[in-house]
């Protein structure tokens, strides 16, 4: 059905990169039985010569069948002095919560994040850096309860030449107050989930002209197991124009059933000067058998100012190759500085 979307942001930079702003949102198909409005503001405060950074935001939206609990906010903090890096952050989103020009994974929670590192420098001449540090996220819904929990510690290494080399243990608690299907006929049932797993991740130099990153993981997942391969390469073919390549398998054993996915992503990046580039993405994806593409061409200008064309299109692959949607979007930014 016809219908206007309109959006209207403003932000002003303040102390020393700092800045505050405002945005409003509205969809409005021209019915009073169906509209969604949407009202926000943040801030960005960085002190201390940007050692410490204070972000947050307030947002509420409208809907005519949605009343209370429509309002979402989150605070974060982070700090950074020497070897040690700490964060923390809360967020909080009403029930009712629903900006429908955008997007919100989870509403009706809170969730509350700390991490801290611990990134001294190495004592062997082919070791730059250690890093250190757990990782704690507990979420629960706006009664109390809790619904997931993830706990991550993790040791990198990064050596001399500029690569990252650690291990990862990550374990999960989940609360699933209703089933979902996982892949095709396999549902995973109401219970309460606790799982974790180990990995080991390698991520190169991206200075290199060939690059790497990737990692294999194993461990317990939903009752089951899972074993998971991916890996990301990336060609420097020359000043202009990257090439990356990225593909990801996942092996996973439920009481319910036995599945294999596999995932397959393309993307390249040519610039033909500073101020001009375009950008492409095709992904493949087993368990959906879809194929998505993505290309944008950006301009610059002028300093802060930008034009933006984007194409996007998916293709079903179960029967062939049937395109599903496509899209064409204009942008353009205008930086007023006076």
């Amino acid at each position: 059905e016809r219908t206007n979307f309109s959006v209207f942001r403003l932000r002003r930079d303040i102390l020393d990169r700092s800045n505050v702003g405002i945005i409003a949102i509205n969809r409005d198909p021209g019915e009073e039985t169906d509209f969604n409005r949407s009202l926000g503001a943040d801030f960005n405060l960085s002190l201390l010569q940007s050692a410490m950074n204070i972000r947050g935001f307030g947002a509420k939206t409208w809907s005519p069948d949605l009343r209370g609990e429509d309002y979402g906010g989150q605070l974060s903090f982070d700090y950074r002095t020497g070897v040690f890096e700490t964060s923390a952050s809360y967020l909080d989103i009403g029930e009712n919560f629903d900006p429908e020009v955008g997007f919100v994974p989870r509403s009706d929670i809170r969730r509350y994040n700390v991490s801290g590192r611990y990134r001294p420098l190495g004592r062997h001449p082919w070791i730059r850096r250690y890093s250190f540090g757990p990782q704690f996220s507990y979420l629960t819904d706006r009664d109390g309860v809790l619904q997931t929990r993830d706990i991550e510690i993790s040791l990198f290494v990064n050596l001399e030449v500029g690569d990252w080399i650690g291990l990862r243990y990550r374990h999960r608690f989940e609360r699933l107050d209703e089933s979902f299907e996982i892949h095709e006929d396999i549902d995973i049932p109401v219970d309460d989930y606790s799982f974790g797993g180990f990995s080991l991740n390698l991520f190169s130099s991206q200075s290199r002209r060939i690059s790497v990153r990737g990692s294999a993981e194993t461990g317990n997942f939903f009752g089951g197991t899972r074993t998971r391969f991916s890996t990301d390469v990336g060609f420097k073919l020359s000043h202009r124009l990257t090439v990356e390549v990225d593909y990801e398998i996942n092996r996973v054993d439920l009481p319910q059933g036995d599945f294999l996915t596999n995932g397959l992503g393309n993307r390249f990046i040519y610039s033909f000067n500073p101020d001009l580039y375009i950008r492409g993405f095709v992904q493949w994806n087993s368990k959906d058998e879809m194929v998505g593409g993505n290309f944008l061409i950006n301009y610059k200008y002028r300093p802060g100012s930008d034009i933006y064309l984007v194409y996007n299109q998916v293709w079903d692959t179960e029967d062939g190759l049937d395109q599903k949607q496509h899209s064409v979007q204009f942008k353009t930014t205008y930086f007023w500085n006076r």
